[in-house]
């Protein structure tokens, strides 16, 4: 049965009503607005359309609606999840930091509502405005036995007193089995300050420092097997041997000595390729010891302030008081006679204005962020060291289980990915150091073997070749000389003395020649040889 009534169409179809089609309103409070229709014919469209064939329906895609207001006025579409049937959040927030940089909560003297200030709670503000619905939350002032005790404030999540801790909290592995912490919105790392050296250690050795023992051992021996090869390859036809009466150890090491620094001339081309190995290896030790040197003589003070160094010199070392750098100084097997509590900036600074020997520390301990607002201050006489560990920096402290945990991470990370969290950070300047300061590392060992054995090896190999070469040229030489005694038995052995004396083949000319029937005689004005 079909036909139109007063009411529209009337359609049955197998004793059912056909609706000609709805109206899609969306309900805000006790009003409602429009944003579409559907029709069995077209489905979902902004417009109403009555056409029977499909074909000429136009685009039926939910997108096409009117934007949707959902609760909490946001026109975000919701995740899935509800807002709990309560009014507000309950955001914890210590009443008294010791960084108030981070957290503060202050009363508002006209509505008389708690309200939070300090980079922890922009950030939180910020997480709160990107998350895709609407979060109305309320600041709840959490009082503290001491400040900086962290456990204190997890305890009130833990007992569910808050839904939310916004403080300058740690991510503790050890506190994650009892509540969710999010993802990290500061930088990671523990690292260590101290004071900036004033003057160089008064040192007498440390010019011996740069170069391990083995070092400098492989470095004379190769240097002493340099010299005998150059001696070797030199004394027969270098003149500079003849000059005095007697060869000695000290000539042929005085002689290879100058060679080397370019004071004498040597002879022999396979002198010359020695000579310029050595010099090739002497100019990257001597750079690679001045650079090492001045490494040293620049953080030489800084080297007892390593973890190592504190231990071995039983120093005192500060920590900030209800930190989790305790528990990690005492998996370091550090005393705990020789840590000390500090609570506040002007504490930091005492301390270390003292030292170890006079009731102060040598060094502090404690997370980058808490470093770099100290370093803000104080940073023209003192600067850090490291990261010396990697901790996983601050983040927001839910309830074990909370659906807020993943939509707080989520939010965190984008607003990294967009640099928001960093703009954040730059509005408060005393989180950045507010002078040039230079983080220096650890010092590393002393250059070893290990960073330059190809070199020696090669110097040693082609000076053993060169060596090698010589004698095997000598041999033969020595062999021509017996072969041509042999063909010219009437020549006197002094002649040949003459002719294979190192160093008188270049001499021949300062004799003349009277050669008689029997006889060639070579003669000198002092002395005359047949």
């Amino acid at each position: 049965m079909k036909f139109k009534g007063l009411s529209g169409e009337f359609n049955l179809i197998n004793e059912r009503l056909q609706p000609p089609g709805y109206q899609i309103v969306n309900v805000i409070g006790k009003g409602e607005r429009e944003i579409g229709f559907w029709t069995p014919t077209c489905g979902i469209s902004r417009q109403l359309q009555f056409i029977n064939n499909k074909k000429n329906c136009s685009s039926t895609s939910i997108n096409k609606l009117g934007p949707i207001i959902w609760p909490g006025e946001s026109l975000a579409t919701p995740l899935g999840w509800m807002v709990p049937n309560k009014k507000f959040f309950k955001v914890g927030v210590p009443e008294s930091s010791q960084f108030e940089e981070f957290v503060s909560a202050q009363k508002d003297p006209r509505t008389d509502e708690i309200v939070g200030n300090g980079f922890s709670i922009d950030v939180f503000k910020a997480v709160v405005d990107a998350m895709p619905v609407s979060m109305p939350f309320q600041f709840i002032p959490i009082r503290v036995n001491r400040p900086g005790d962290e456990d204190s404030l997890i305890n009130e999540v833990i007992l569910k007193n808050i839904d939310v801790l916004v403080a300058a909290t740690s991510i503790q592995l050890n506190q994650s089995f009892y509540v969710d912490f999010s993802t990290p919105y500061t930088d990671l790392g523990v690292s260590m300050i101290v004071p900036i050296p004033t003057d160089q250690r008064k040192d007498g050795w440390v010019f011996l420092k740069p170069f391990t023992t083995i070092l400098w051992l492989t470095s004379i021996a190769t240097f002493m097997f340099t010299v005998t090869v150059v001696a070797l390859l030199e004394h027969q036809i270098n003149t500079e041997f003849w000059k005095k009466p007697k060869i000695r150890l000290s000539t042929v090491f005085w002689f290879s000595l100058s060679t080397s620094i370019h004071r004498d001339r040597v002879e022999s081309n396979m002198s010359k390729f020695v000579v310029i190995i050595w010099v090739i290896v002497l100019f990257v030790l001597t750079s690679s010891y001045t650079a090492s040197l001045s490494s040293l003589l620049t953080v030489q003070q800084l080297t007892t302030t390593t973890i190592s160094g504190l231990q071995r010199n039983n120093d005192y070392l500060g920590y900030r008081r209800g930190s989790f750098v305790l528990d990690l100084l005492k998996r370091w097997y550090f005393d705990e006679s020789k840590l000390k509590a500090l609570d506040n900036l002007e504490e930091y600074h005492e301390a270390l204005s003292k030292g170890s020997g006079n009731g102060g520390v040598a060094a502090i301990v404690d997370e980058v962020p808490f470093v770099n607002i100290f370093l803000s201050k104080h940073c023209s006489r003192y600067t850090s060291i490291g990261p010396i560990y990697n901790s996983d920096g601050f983040g927001f402290v839910f309830q074990k289980g909370s659906f807020l945990t993943s939509e707080f991470s989520a939010a965190i990370s984008k607003l990294k990915d967009d640099g928001d969290i960093d703009r954040i950070s730059n509005k408060w300047s005393r989180l950045q150091p507010s002078c040039e300061n230079i983080t220096i590392t650890p010092p590393s060992n002393s250059l070893s073997l290990d960073s330059f054995w190809v070199l020696f090896l090669f110097m040693v190999t082609a000076s053993s070749i060169a060596a090698l070469l010589h004698i095997i040229l000598a041999f033969y030489k020595n062999y021509q000389k017996r072969v041509v005694q042999q063909k010219t038995p009437n020549n006197d052995d002094d002649l040949a003395v003459i002719l294979f004396r190192p160093g008188a083949e270049t001499d021949l000319s300062s004799f003349r020649s009277i050669q008689t029937p029997d006889t060639v005689i070579y003669s000198r004005d002092d002395s005359s040889y047949r």
